[in-house]
């Protein structure tokens, strides 16, 4: 049966292919009349392994249909082999239903290889990205890249849509939550919520977590707990999944929100499980020491070979057995390079602290989009890229700062383990010090009795013990 499929989709490509070496040369459109554009606007960085200038072999191209993600992109003939997209110089319409249909062909075949086993959008998603590129086994199209850059707004504006307005604040909270966990959200909202900063709530669209969804909507439409000034709603909600680029969809979708609604210095991710060892007046001065001005903190380590697997092309699973496996790289798919062959890789963890600027950088900067765009197929990427674009970005490489949260892991499992008591010798108390070693623990349940002793140790020795008088944080206080 796999042999067969695959006969078929060879035969397909074939005879579309076939059909375009056909066309009459009267049809053609030339596209050198556009390349004098494509030099005002294209940002060409030959440092990242990007081509070096657009030659009239460069195109931008709209009127995709199935593979609508791909509008506005530019794409360059010039490494396409005769005997498969060809030298012909096809017109616009041509090109855009080639790759239509040879996308919609590789969505099919990768579908049926294990029936109602992958999710068909993030199949079809990849199956577009594939085919753009071009020189990967199933596309089989160029030699080299045929992609050249994606238009961000086109290629993800259906999942990372965003907002609005200027207020300003120190530090801008994403609070990421999901199950049954109400209490302890709007416990660690108050816990922060001194005027310092803007809060963006995002509550997983899964079926688990519409019960707490209802309570926040209803809390707000209440003005009960919440100053509607400054704590908010994620517009757009997404149904997580663990290794999966919905996690990223959601952080890029929920940064760039946040920019919208108000100025700020700091972004700080969060969970409904983490605890702040400083009031958020007290975080948001020490970010502006001298020594942290324009410094991102993620705690990060090279790339090893363990870790390598992790960027290969992965398919989402829809119903996957197992928390930790959600996606599976087949065969077929065989290995796709990185777009950037110079970077240096790295693996992270996802709680960060990024500045505004960079923050602006991944929402404006094609070369952030066109990772993106290879990395959403990799394997738990909101554990690398980030950390990779810090990493290989010459404005951003040398303020990268290891996080300042304490997280504890048993060995070789994925999750965190859930702190007590047991662990303050860990934690320390910082006697004496005017820089924390941590400003936030993960992950404490404070539905518990442990937990709950641990917060109360948390505000004695940490958060009061630390917290200087009103006067000092005048300039970090925004309401």
């Amino acid at each position: 049966m796999r042999r067969t499929l695959s006969v078929a989709f060879l035969l397909i490509t074939a005879v579309i292919a076939f059909k375009l070496l056909k066309r009459t040369p009267h049809s053609a459109v030339v596209f050198d009349s556009r390349i004098d554009a494509l030099k005002d606007d294209l940002a060409l960085n030959a440092d990242r392994g990007i081509a070096g200038s657009p030659s009239n072999l460069h195109f931008r191209v709209t009127g995709f249909d199935y593979c609508h993600y791909l509008n506005n992109a530019v794409f360059n003939l010039g490494h396409c082999q005769a005997e498969r997209i060809s030298t012909i110089n096809p017109s616009e319409s041509e090109f855009v239903s080639f790759l239509d249909e040879k996308a919609r062909n590789i969505t099919d075949y990768l579908l049926n290889v294990h029936p109602d086993t992958f999710s068909e959008e993030t199949t079809k998603r990849f199956a577009c990205f594939a085919t753009a590129e071009g020189s990967n086994m199933l596309a089989n199209l160029s030699d080299e890249r045929l992609l050249h850059r994606i238009d961000a707004v086109s290629y993800f504006q259906d999942l990372l849509p965003a907002v609005k307005s200027d207020v300003r604040y120190r530090i801008a909270y994403l609070i990421m939550a999901h199950g049954h966990v109400f209490e302890q959200l709007v416990n660690l909202i108050e816990e922060l919520n001194d005027g310092s900063a803007v809060f963006l709530l995002h509550v997983d669209a899964n079926e688990n977590s519409m019960e707490l969804q209802t309570s926040l909507e209803a809390m707000a439409a209440n003005h009960q707990g919440f100053n509607s000034v400054n704590v908010f709603l994620a517009k757009t909600r997404f149904k997580i999944s663990w290794g999966h680029a919905s996690i990223m969809w959601m952080q890029l979708n929920g940064f760039w929100e946040l920019l919208d609604l108000a100025e700020w210095d700091h972004l700080i991710t969060l969970s409904a499980h983490d605890y702040p060892l400083r009031k958020s007046r007290e975080i948001a001065r020490i970010l502006h020491q001298d020594k942290y001005v324009g410094s991102n903190f993620i705690k990060h380590w090279s790339h090893d070979v363990a870790h390598a697997k992790r960027l290969l092309p992965n398919l989402h699973m829809k119903n996957p057995q197992f928390l930790e496996i959600t996606g599976h790289h087949l065969d077929q798919i065989g290995m796709m390079a990185p777009p950037f062959p110079r970077w240096a890789y790295v693996k992270h963890h996802q709680w960060l602290i990024l500045t505004s600027d960079f923050v602006e950088y991944t929402r404006n900067s094609p070369e952030v989009a066109h990772a993106f765009a290879f990395f959403e197929h990799t394997l738990v990427p909101d554990e690398s890229f980030l950390g990779t674009v810090l990493k290989n970005t010459e404005n951003f490489r040398h303020r990268l700062v290891d996080g300042k949260r304490f997280i504890k892991f048993k060995k070789n499992s994925p999750h965190p383990e859930w702190l007590t008591l047991k662990d303050i010798s860990n934690i320390g108390t910082d006697d004496g010090a005017t820089d924390p070693n941590y400003f936030f623990v993960r992950k404490i349940d404070t539905n518990t009795s442990l937990g709950l002793a641990l917060v109360k140790w948390i505000q004695s020795e940490h958060i009061m013990k630390h917290l200087l008088p009103k006067d000092d944080y005048k300039e970090f206080i925004s309401l």
